[in-house]
């Protein structure tokens, strides 16, 4: 995310499993390059490959670095967002139904 703040062009890997949604909202925005799945000794040629075409295509390299950071931007304050909206719902008291009153509340431990 580094790169993209700074608008700079993003290159990953095929596989983006630990930050998917995050690789699928920049790939629909044309906000990063995802290289295809490949062996791993397939796999320096296709990187050298990607960096050579955007190396040679500075408005291309540009554009997608911009349109990184505007990706970055539209979900920026995200969390904080998704809060607000849950805050309400912790202030709530539960209906808990058939709640069963514990007497005599005694932790031990067996250690």
């Amino acid at each position: 995310l580094e790169p993209a703040a700074a608008a700079r062009c993003v290159i990953t890997g095929a596989h983006t499993f630990n930050f998917n949604a995050i690789v699928c909202s920049f790939l629909e925005q044309h906000a990063l390059v995802q290289l295809p799945a490949t062996g791993e000794s397939e796999a320096p040629e296709v990187l050298a490959r990607a960096m050579r075409d955007l190396l040679a295509d500075g408005d291309e390299r540009r554009r997608i670095g911009l349109n990184a950071r505007a990706a970055l931007e539209q979900n920026r304050g995200a969390t904080s967002r998704t809060v607000e909206m849950l805050a309400p719902l912790f202030k709530q008291k539960p209906e808990v139904s058939n709640r069963m009153p514990v007497k005599d509340k005694v932790l031990t431990s067996n250690l």
